[in-house]
């Protein structure tokens, strides 16, 4: 065993003599098992046995903390993501009817391996008319996650991504995850890919207009960010804040030959300095979660500018169809009253009989039936989906 091993291992048996709590321990204690209230949540990110970057305190619940969307919606229908639409007070998205979304979260998550969690839909994401969510966060989690939503209805769905309210952005919660404590270590690590950044890469050279093929290296260029982003785990961050000295630890624990001994080894190793280190992991965590949803929803944005033509010329007449048929039925009006008109005899052009003032008053009525035709559209037509 080498010298920087053995005075490690001097130390971590004197700081367990004297009481020393390990961060993957705490909640294996009776008091600790079940749901995690806010006060033990608070506690727990204080101990560094949860990380949610950005923490936003407003969202924190009673027994949870409440997830926020950023602009990444993949339709499952689709198979691309959804056009995000802006405006000066709100950003939302419309779902189609019976379509699956997978929504990429704004915060990143990180537990311990005493920690699970569970996610639940908030009750006024399912009054709208969503379906309920219902999925489980593993032991061991780090990084955003992705929150599938349905729209299981027989219409589109608007769902609000955030709004502006006194000139502050309010971002719209959609789920809340609750914390629970285990009652033993995990003997399987979670598999799972956090982000799901193959999504991203399958899309990156799809509905690309042929003008803007160039940019499709500005996607990749992000989508490689974001790898990076996704490599920062709590684990490289720390190696990072070592010094020369705990570097050298690290690297021979590294050479141990027992997967035993190693395992306990690193273990000790990382929860004490993870300890050390907490306040500077916690920075790095958040700058890394902040770097990740300006990427994403860069990304997004891009993606969206970067459509073809006439994709754009046809989500443009989805989205104004009622008004543009509107528009035909007017001017298919207001063409047949000029033939009309046209093809009368009158003797003096000043003079109206009373076929050019029914003229008139046919044409004036299509103006009119124009003008108020998208608010029948929103009475008789919207008002039964």
């Amino acid at each position: 065993m080498s010298f920087f091993i053995d005075i490690y291992r001097r130390e971590t048996k004197s700081t367990e003599e004297k009481g020393g709590i390990c961060m993957s321990n705490r909640f294996f204690d009776e008091e600790h098992k079940g749901v995690l209230s806010d006060k033990n949540i608070l506690e727990a990110i204080h101990n560094g046995e949860i990380y949610i970057a950005p923490f936003d305190k407003a969202q924190l619940q009673p027994a949870g903390y409440n997830l926020t969307p950023t602009r990444f919606f993949y339709s499952t229908k689709k198979k691309r993501f959804l056009s995000i639409i802006e405006n000066s007070d709100e950003v939302y998205v419309m779902i189609d009817r019976n379509d699956t979304v997978l929504v990429r979260t704004r915060e990143s998550v990180a537990v311990s391996s005493a920690l699970s969690g569970a996610f639940y839909s908030k009750v006024k994401v399912v009054s709208e008319g969503f379906g309920h969510v219902s999925t489980t966060l593993d032991p061991n989690w780090e990084g955003q996650l992705l929150i599938s939503l349905n729209n299981p209805t027989n219409r589109k769905l608007k769902f609000s991504i955030e709004k502006k309210v006194y000139g502050k952005t309010i971002y719209n919660s959609f789920v809340t995850v609750e914390f629970m404590g285990l009652d033993s270590i995990p003997l399987k690590r979670s598999d799972n890919p956090p982000g799901r950044l193959d999504i991203l890469e399958s899309t990156v050279e799809k509905n690309i207009s042929t003008f803007k093929r160039k940019e499709v290296d500005e996607l990749r260029q992000l989508l490689g960010a974001l790898h990076k982003c996704e490599e920062r785990t709590l684990e490289s961050l720390l190696f990072k804040r070592l010094n020369s000295e705990e570097k050298k630890v690290w690297k021979e624990i590294y050479t141990l030959q027992n997967d035993e001994e190693f395992d306990d080894t690193l273990k000790s190793f990382m929860e004490e300095k993870k300890k050390k280190y907490l306040r500077l992991l916690q920075e790095d965590f958040c700058s890394n979660a902040q770097m990740s949803i300006s990427i994403i929803n860069e990304y997004i944005t891009k993606k969206q500018r970067y459509l073809p033509i006439r994709t754009k010329i046809w989500e443009f007449c989805k989205k104004n169809k009622y008004r543009l048929v509107g528009m035909l039925m007017a001017l298919a009006l207001g063409l047949s009253l000029y033939i009309i008109a046209i093809s009368s005899n009158s003797s003096d052009p000043l003079e109206l009989d009373a076929n050019q003032m029914g003229i008139i008053y046919s044409a004036l009525s299509s103006c009119i039936l124009y003008i108020i035709f998208p608010i029948i559209k929103s009475i008789f037509i919207d008002s039964r989906q």
